[in-house]
């Protein structure tokens, strides 16, 4: 009987060190696998930023040049209305000129 129960403790040993190198083994690659997703996970938001961030570049060159559009239509529009203004105030300024010559 005494040996029964000292084999039966033997068993129990073997069987718990069985599980501790099973439960290692389990944690060690469930480490190895937490490190890939992370990894995997790390490059997919890092793709995301980059494609966003392209996105958002481009739409900064194309709002930049609906800005730069407008400002110039806006320029031509004040040249356009400051050359009007010259054109009808050229010749009162050259009859006035003229006028302070000859008095």
């Amino acid at each position: 009987m005494a040996k029964d129960m000292l084999e039966a403790v033997f068993a129990a040993e073997e069987e718990c060190k069985n599980r501790e190198n099973d439960a290692k083994t389990k944690a060690s690659n469930q480490k190895e696998q937490a490190k890939a997703d992370a990894k995997r996970i790390i490059k997919e938001a890092e793709q995301k930023a980059y494609a966003k961030a392209e996105a958002d570049f481009e739409q900064a060159k194309l709002d930049g040049k609906d800005m730069l559009g407008k400002a110039k239509q806006q320029a031509e529009m004040q040249c356009a209305v400051i050359a009007d203004t010259a054109d009808r105030n050229r010749t009162k300024v050259i009859d006035n000129v003229v006028k302070m010559i000859l008095n």
